[in-house]
């Protein structure tokens, strides 16, 4: 599953960094939990950190569906996890149906 934690990384950075006017201060660390969930620690400039998340969250919404999208293919059943700026942002679980 570690090339999928990083093909999920990819894909959050892809669609972060045109959002960002600091793309030189992004860094995303995508890591295996334990209990096999994918957690994604996204780190920006205080300045962006705003239009990463988006009004009421929406932004981070939509990062967080896609890569919940990207990750059910291959994954039954996946844990998305998202810190941003080391506040712990979104966590769900999708249970394939």
């Amino acid at each position: 599953m570690a090339a999928q934690t990083e093909e999920i990384a990819g894909l959050v950075e892809s669609v972060i960094r045109p959002l960002i006017d600091n793309p030189d201060d992004l860094v995303i660390d995508a890591r295996e939990t334990e209990d096999g969930s994918i957690f994604v620690e996204v780190r920006v400039n205080e300045e962006d950190a705003g239009k990463v998340i988006g009004r009421q969250g929406r932004v981070i919404k939509v990062i967080r569906t896609l890569a919940r999208a990207a990750a059910l293919p291959r994954t039954p059943m996946s844990t998305w996890s998202c810190s941003i700026n080391g506040r712990l942002g979104s966590r769900s679980r999708i249970h394939e149906s």
